[in-house]
């Protein structure tokens, strides 16, 4: 197999720091607002344990069925206000890491444009200068057969000759 090595240029190289200083801080900010929702559904999971077992035990000291639907019923409204609650946390966090993650996209963005830019016109120089070198090669190649053909016609060269349309050829004797 042919192997194709190029080393990374400088351009490249702020770029790829570039995007990876965003993509870290980004990641790093993504993460604390899971960590904040983790700590939320833990709260709010034992919150709801420790109400469902008071809750349970209530209704089990009830001392009729009337009595039991009654705590049953009663205790529903504190249910739903902590459900309430917890959606609105999690709003809240959802916003703020909203806004954090925007806040490190603006902070990053420009540096991470100026890199790219940066690796846009390294590439357009080199493409410029490569383009120049094949033509240079080419001029040189299509310059090549008319001088060698030039130099053959005159026998400088030995051996045999072809002269003419008619393609006669002499042989120099040694």
């Amino acid at each position: 197999m042919y192997s194709f090595q190029q080393q990374m240029t400088p351009a490249v190289q702020d770029y790829m720091n570039a995007q990876y200083a965003m993509l870290t801080d980004l990641s790093q900010r993504a993460f604390q607002s899971v960590q904040k929702i983790n700590e939320l559904n833990m709260e709010i999971a034992r919150s709801a344990m420790e109400d469902s077992f008071k809750n349970a035990q209530q209704v089990m000291t009830a001392q009729d069925p009337y009595e039991a639907a009654s705590i049953a019923a009663s205790q529903a409204q504190p249910a739903a206000e902590r459900l309430r609650g917890y959606q609105q946390e999690l709003s809240t966090i959802a916003a703020k890491t909203q806004a954090e993650l925007a806040r490190a996209a603006e902070a990053h963005v420009p540096n991470a444009s100026r890199t790219a830019a940066a690796v846009a016109d390294d590439v357009a120089r080199r493409v410029k200068e490569q383009s120049e070198q094949v033509r240079a090669r080419q001029r040189s190649a299509t310059e090549r057969p008319a001088t060698t053909g030039s130099s053959s016609a005159s026998g400088s060269s030995g051996g045999a000759t072809v002269v003419g349309s008619s393609k006669t050829v002499q042989a120099q004797s040694s």
